[in-house]
């Protein structure tokens, strides 16, 4: 009796505890902690991989929890991010490494569809896009200053991105965005903030050297001034960067690389780099043609290529191999994932350009408007630069994710408001 009377005792236990576990996951705002575990993300995105990835797997979990409650919204890049997330998977079916390629479409693209939709189930209204904002210039501003002092063996800074190329892009994604902020009414706080995460970003990019950044951040800024008619800061611009230039102890490399930039004939008759390039996409079209459905996604596919082909293969057809990357994001894209991926990337691109344009159009207030243009002339810059480069790189693809979400949520709108 006592031996059942205490299984009893414990049978009823359990059951209580399970039903108070219940109750309490049914009393929890999912929204509220969502939000949490993407700013979260957000701020550790760049300071720390592995804090960030527990964010983005508590986002997971949560992203299912409100998919089970019903609690879903639709964003307005939805769809073309899903058929770019295929399209990326289904390059598994052709890869010469489907092993490697799983583990990068684990580590990328899954990752890359959390951020996306914690972002658009998150960002409900403009209060917290406002938020985002706000720590996203934070922990941008930390990475930028605790990377202070970096630098390769060729005197370049590289920040905490580990590659001053690789750091360039992600200033892509930075200076034009915190230019665009600046035009946001706030406190001081919130002009202390955003003048020095300018100030750095600015500073980091000169010192970075990289040609294809000062193109694309270039091109993204005088975009920005373009659109709001704001040339007098292009002045101040101006002036900020010829003072980092005179400040700079490696103020006659930043002269000569910008020569580089201005000759452009010479440069490409003489520019070792650019030589490489040239042969490397002399390379990559060919690979393209034998396999125009795509070798498989990774960035060690390339070397699995090298390897499969053999060195015979590439001197036979005077071409010149490539072991991580062909220096052009648009070919790349190709000879990963094939013209299938191509095609799903222009349009998810493509339609996140247009929503930026009729975000600005349809905004009614300072906010909407200047973020949409910040993420507008940020995303060209990035697509720019792509041209000499890579882009598909953390943590470049997952701050592309949570500016597709930004727009998406800005273009839902009063939508979203009313629904809620």
């Amino acid at each position: 009796m006592a031996t059942q009377r205490d299984g009893v005792v414990k049978v009823y236990r359990r059951d209580s505890v399970s039903t108070r576990i219940a109750k309490f996951v049914e009393s929890l705002d999912v929204r509220v902690f969502l939000f949490a575990c993407f700013i979260a993300g957000v701020f550790f995105m760049t300071l720390s991989r592995r804090i960030s990835d527990i964010c983005w797997f508590m986002a997971a979990i949560a992203l299912i929890v409100m998919a089970m409650r019903g609690d879903w919204v639709r964003g307005s890049l939805d769809l073309q991010v899903v058929a770019f997330s295929i399209a990326v998977t289904a390059s598994i079916i052709f890869s010469i490494d489907k092993g490697l390629t799983l583990r990068y479409l684990k580590k990328d693209v899954l990752r890359f569809l959390v951020i996306y939709f914690a972002g658009v189930q998150a960002l409900r209204d403009e209060k917290n896009i406002l938020w985002l904002c706000r720590v996203w210039l934070i922990s941008s501003l930390a990475t930028m200053l605790l990377g202070l002092g970096h630098y390769s063996k060729a005197h370049r800074l590289e920040g905490l991105l580990g590659a001053s190329t690789r750091y360039g892009k992600y200033l892509d994604l930075i200076v034009p965005f915190a230019i665009a902020f600046f035009t946001v009414p706030g406190n001081l706080i919130h002009i202390l903030l955003v003048g020095a995460a300018i100030i750095v970003a600015v500073y980091s990019m000169v010192l970075t050297m990289t040609r294809g950044a000062w193109i694309g951040i270039s091109l993204g800024v005088f975009l920005f001034f373009a659109i709001t008619k704001r040339w007098k800061w292009a002045l101040v611009s101006i002036l900020l960067v010829l003072t980092v230039f005179l400040i700079s102890p490696s103020r006659n490399k930043i002269y000569h690389r910008f020569l580089s930039v201005i000759n452009v004939r010479k440069t490409v008759e003489t520019d070792h780099s650019l030589k490489q390039r040239f042969a490397f996409y002399k390379t990559a079209i060919e690979l393209i043609r034998e396999r125009p459905m795509g070798w498989g996604y990774g960035r060690k596919i390339p070397k699995k290529i090298e390897k499969l082909k053999g060195e015979g293969w590439f001197k036979e057809k005077g071409l010149t191999p490539f072991t991580w990357h062909c220096h052009d994001s648009y070919l790349e894209i190709i000879l990963e994932t094939g013209f299938l991926g191509f095609a799903a990337f222009i349009w998810l691109m493509a339609s996140a350009i247009f929503m930026c344009i009729k975000n600005m159009k349809n905004s009614d207030n300072t906010m909407r408007y200047t973020v949409s243009a910040g993420i507008l002339c940020s995303l060209i810059a990035l697509m720019t630069h792509g041209i000499w480069t890579n882009i598909f790189q953390r943590p470049l693809i997952f701050i592309v994710a949570m500016y597709l979400a930004m727009i998406s949520s800005m273009a839902r709108g009063d939508k979203v408001a009313t629904k809620d």
